[in-house]
């Protein structure tokens, strides 16, 4: 298993959006998600997930952070309930 990632401070920074995945760890994942777990980096490294890192960070971007884009009055999501 394989996921895309950009050096951020020194440290590798995932791309959760690009990833490679066997797919028979499906149903692994659907336990997973049935369970609670929303942190996709927990259930990756239970998995030996490896960061490729890849050298133009500027091909990622945070589409929801984009001026361009119309933002909700309730403000962004959080995650606080995750697992």
């Amino acid at each position: 298993m394989a996921i895309a990632a950009t050096m951020q401070e020194g440290q590798p920074q995932r791309q959760p959006v690009f990833r490679l995945l066997r797919r028979a760890l499906q149903g692994d994942l659907e336990v997973f998600v049935a369970g609670g777990g929303c942190k996709i980096d927990r259930w990756l490294d239970r998995h030996g997930c490896v960061d490729v890192v890849l050298d133009d960070a500027s091909a990622f971007f945070n589409a929801t952070r984009s001026t361009s884009c119309v933002r909700s009055t309730a403000g962004p999501a959080r995650a606080d309930h995750c697992n």
